[in-house]
């Protein structure tokens, strides 16, 4: 069986069901308390970088959330090594070898290594150097989040074949620049995505869904969990104003098919045409074909709005060498040559002494 990245258990095991994510998922997710602790500023940064970075392949936009995934786990139980000197240029590395992981594990073929380093002006070396640690450090647990989580959902609810996928990725991968959401469940945030698209694109059938989804997976869930995070989404919704899509033929009369507007932001398109969204990193060029034919990789075309609507003097803020953000370095211990007095008392002989190694039978360091 193919492995696929956001269902890596059907990989593992071909009769793998759905309800076995469940059972694993908190080992997907960033050490308990990280979304209150100081490393928040790190990872604002981080998310920055990373976003930026995604830009100049014009990645899809599972890879950069993949990378964010990755580097909440590791910054919530880890301290940034020291590679290039200052917390800042460290990282900056780590950060770009997250998205260098997650590239690896959406597109393997078409990334070259040394023009990725090349491209963001870093060392290969050192890159080459934290990767395998930051792969480590989360046990190589690369691809369950709630996007593993969706089709299920979706298939429990009477209304849910007749949201776009695309609209439900975006919800969850936009719930993501938000550190607050790191403190959910994959399964919870993707059910609070799946139940958000209903109740703005089917309102009056809402209700009727969202019961017959709990009836169905509520042993899965933390109820009480979700209620919280289905109401941070929603808000999210709402504030950023995302475009909600409804798959072609199941609008109801008078309704606009296939898009409704969350908000009033006038003009604003979500997603890409398929001209420029055809060399997207992480996915096979698309091709365009006729009337009705479906395209699986539109469900990643669209445009992240990560940190859209806050300062980039915000994520600066404050000294990054604070031992808050990384306890500062242990003082080197000096090195002693073999001419040291220290040494005297070993006996070594003078060659020994100035060369670090002799053959008289009689010194002490054979």
């Amino acid at each position: 069986m193919e492995f696929h990245p956001d269902k890596p258990l059907s990989w593992l095991y071909k009769d793998a069901a759905p309800e076995n994510y469940f059972k694993v998922e908190t080992q997907w997710m960033p050490a308990e308390g990280y979304a209150e602790s100081d490393k928040a500023t790190l990872r604002e940064i981080a998310v920055r970088t990373i976003l930026r970075s995604s830009k100049l392949d014009n990645m899809e936009p599972s890879i950069p959330y993949l990378a964010v995934n990755y580097f909440d786990r590791f910054n919530s139980s880890n301290e940034i090594p020291r590679v290039q000197g200052g917390l800042e240029n460290d990282l900056d590395l780590v950060a770009h070898a997250c998205l260098l992981i997650a590239w690896v594990v959406r597109d393997m073929v078409s990334i070259s290594f040394p023009e990725f380093a090349r491209k963001r002006k870093l060392i290969l070396e050192n890159l080459m150097m934290v990767e395998p640690k930051i792969a480590m450090a989360i046990k190589w647990r690369l691809t369950i989040t709630p996007l593993s989580f969706v089709d299920f959902f979706v298939g429990k609810m009477p209304q849910g074949k007749g949201i776009r996928y695309r609209t439900i990725n975006k919800i969850i991968i936009e719930t993501q620049d938000d550190i607050s959401f790191t403190r959910f469940r994959p399964s919870v945030i993707a059910a609070s995505a799946v139940l958000s698209a209903c109740s703005l694109l089917y309102s009056n059938e809402y209700d009727r869904n969202k019961h017959i989804l709990l009836a169905s997976v509520g042993e899965y869930l933390d109820l009480e969990k979700l209620a919280e995070c289905l109401k941070k989404t929603q808000k999210m919704c709402f504030v950023k104003q995302l475009r909600m899509e409804k798959v072609e033929g199941t609008s109801k009369i008078g309704e606009k098919e296939g898009t409704e507007l969350v908000g009033e932001k006038e003009g604003t398109e979500v997603g890409e045409t398929s001209s420029s969204a055809s060399r997207r990193a992480g996915k096979e060029p698309m091709v365009e074909g006729g009337e009705g034919e479906i395209d699986p990789e539109e469900d990643m075309n669209f445009e992240l709005e990560w940190m859209k609507w806050r300062s980039e003097e915000a994520a600066g803020t404050g000294r990054l060498d604070s031992p808050k953000y990384r306890m500062p370095a242990p003082p080197e211990e000096p090195k002693l040559s073999w001419t040291d007095p220290r040494f005297q008392h070993y006996g070594l002989c003078g060659i020994c002494r100035r060369y670090g190694y002799c053959t008289s039978n009689n010194c002490n360091s054979l």
